[in-house]
Order: structure tokens, then sequence, then C-alpha cells
């Protein structure tokens, strides 16, 4: 073996991947060589008949999180199989690995004397006092967690989206796309009412695809966003998104540069190879207020009579927050309303009120959803 780290990395032909191209491993960082270090070391191990123990210092140097996780993981589930492993570490990559052959030890003098407790993490003093003694790994370990649920969601996303583009890869008629499964519901409701003779000339989906998420909401913002944004020249179909009036369907509305304002319209915008259009939900008559508070889900299409109908015990929820007035950053007055335009739908109640309350309503409570339809024929038949 060789006897330094440099002549390690020049004595394996090994190269790496970087983008397109293969960088030899000798003239990458120093993260990327440390992440090699363990790799070749297991390959090692797996082709020798000895038993191996690892000493490793801080695997987590030079590492970004990214690769220093990946590598904590790689430590559980790959090299801990063949080799037992003692390492020193303060990243909450490694130290909050939770399973049965894994041990925690805090390591500490005192005085003279150097001592080591065993850490049961369900212990919930003992791993205090070592977020005691480390300071921030507190902080970063609440951000690892953190991070694991930001992949998770992710990864649910790129699935969710996947369905959605095969859905619409099978359809022939133009698709019309929501946030949530809710908004679908209303929507083919409210052209039934309004339209009980005609056939519907687009289909309706959701980015809401998956049994037991949320839809809607950021989430919903996000998927709808990227179909939006992925939409090809040659598409078979005419695809138009639907965003909600409020800050998130907003923020999502943006899209990127290949998507402009359509001419006459400040809620319509139109991808440059015309298969991809953008719609944000247009505000009614009357409905200037929802337009200044930036606070208009589609449920606000309906009246507050509507809104707030009972139909075998079950209604809409809708919360009235406590509003603040200030002065140079200080609250001088807090005070609650009943104003619509303040309320914030409860997410647990939108899937009875669509499914249940909204199909009991006469056709002339969908009539700001006329306007709504107007548009989608609008660009349906290349008139903006």
């Amino acid at each position: 073996m060789p006897t330094n780290l440099q002549s390690l990395y020049t004595s394996f032909l090994v190269n790496t991947i970087y983008g397109e191209d293969e960088v030899p491993l000798e003239q990458r960082g120093d993260g990327i060589k440390v992440r090699y270090i363990p790799s070749i070391l297991n390959y090692i191990a797996n082709i020798s008949n000895k038993q191996f123990i690892w000493g490793f210092e801080e695997p987590e140097n030079s590492l970004e999180y990214k690769l220093c996780t990946k590598m904590a993981e790689d430590f559980e589930k790959v090299y801990s199989k063949v080799i037992q492993i003692f390492t020193t570490s303060h990243s909450p990559a490694f130290i909050s690995i939770n399973n049965t052959k894994t041990s925690l030890y805090r390591i500490y003098k005192q005085g003279y004397q150097t001592k080591v407790v065993s850490l049961n993490k369900s212990d919930q003093g003992s791993v205090h006092v070592l977020n005691e003694e480390l300071g921030l790994t507190k902080l970063l370990q609440d951000q690892h967690e953190y991070y694991l649920k930001r992949v998770e969601e992710i990864e649910l996303q790129k699935r969710e989206l996947q369905i959605l583009q095969d859905e619409i890869a099978t359809s022939r008629k133009p698709t019309v796309i929501t946030e949530g499964k809710t908004d679908k519901m209303i929507l083919e409701t409210a052209w039934s009412k309004l339209y009980p003779e005609r056939e519907m000339p687009f289909n309706i989906t959701s980015c809401d695809l998956e049994d037991g998420t949320s839809g809607g909401g950021a989430a919903g913002c996000g998927i709808l966003r990227k179909q939006l944004e992925s939409v090809r020249h040659d598409s078979p179909n005419i695809i138009i998104g639907l965003f909600d009036y409020d800050q998130a369907g907003m923020d999502a509305f943006k899209l990127d540069k290949n998507y402009t304002l359509t001419e006459g319209y400040s809620n319509i915008k139109r991808n440059k190879n015309g298969r991809g259009f953008a719609v944000l939900l247009p505000i009614p008559e009357g409905r200037e207020d929802f337009e200044t508070t930036k606070n208009l889900p589609i449920e606000f299409y309906f009246e507050e009579a509507d809104l707030r109908k009972e139909v075998d015990g079950y209604s809409l929820g809708l919360i009235q927050p406590v509003l603040q007035a200030k002065f140079m950053g200080v609250i001088v007055k807090q005070f609650e309303t009943n104003e619509l335009q303040y309320a914030q739908v409860e997410s647990n109640t939108k899937t009875v009120f669509a499914e249940k309350i909204v199909p009991t309503f006469e056709p002339s409570s969908f009539r700001n959803f006329d306007m709504l339809f107007s548009i989608f024929d609008k660009i349906i038949n290349d008139q903006v």
C-alpha cells in the first residue's frame, strides 16, 4: 500500500465522471479524492480473504454535505457488512445513523483523562449532553433531517411529474392542469353545471396524482411549473397550466424565459413554441379585494353563502387570522376580521367540499367560472 495520500491517488488509474467528460482522480478536488478512499479500501477488502478493521478519522473532511450524507449511507449499508469500522466524526450525517449494529460514543477530556461514554439515542439526556459538547451539531442535525425530508419530497415530485407526463402523452385533447385534485373536481363540476349538454373540449388533470399526497400549495405549483417548462415544440396537444391567485401561484407563474405574457392579458403566458400556456386565475368582477390581498384560490369563485353551506354535517373550513397594524416595524394593534378576502381555507376540508358540497350548488353559483372557461376556449382556438 502507498504510504501517503498523493501516492494512493496516483497509484490507481481511476477516471471520474464530470458532466460528459472523464477526469483523472488525481486532478479532482480534495472532497472527491477523499470520497474515493473508502471505495478503494472497500474494494481491497472484498477481493481479500483477510478480515479488515478501519480506523477512519473524520471522514466528512473536505466533503460538501450531499457527498457526506452519501458516504455515511455507504458506511452504514455497504462497507460495514464486511468491515469493522471505527470512526470519529462531528457530522450529523454520521452521528444520526440509527440502527442496532451502530454504536455511538461521546469521547471527551476530563482533567488529564480521556472519558468514553456510550450513548443511547433513546436517552434524550445523553443526546442533549452530546449536543451541548458539539455546539452547532444540534442545529446541523435539524438541517440534516430537513435535507432528507426535502430529498424525499423532490423524489415524490419527480414521480408525480412522470405520471403527469405519461397521462398527457396518451391524451389527444388539449389538457388543463391544476395545482391540486380538488381544483380538478370543482372545474369538472362547474362545466357540467354550466354546459350540461356540451362535451368538455379539453381534459382536466391535476398535479396531485399519487394516493396519500396532499397536492396543491407550493408542491403542486412546483410540479405544474416544471411540467409547463418541459412542454416540447412537438407536443401533440396544447397544455394549459392553471395557477391559483396567491403568493405561491404567482411565484410559480413567473416560469422561465420561454414564457412571455400574451398581448392584452396580464394573467396569460404563452410558450414561444405555442404548445404550452399558463393561466393565473382571473379575478372575477366584485372580487377586487382578493386581488389586493393575493388570496384567491378557486374555492373563492363561489359566494360566501355557498362557502359556508353544510351538507350532512360537512362544511368548508375557513380560518380567519388575526391581523396586525404596524408602525415603524412595531405592532401597534391587533384585530380580528370576518372578511373573506383574508380567510384561509383549511386544506383537510377541501376534498369534502369538492366532493359533497359543490355538486349541490345551483348553476348560478358557478357563474364566475364562465370567464375562466372562456379563456381556455380562446387558447385552444388560437385566439390569444
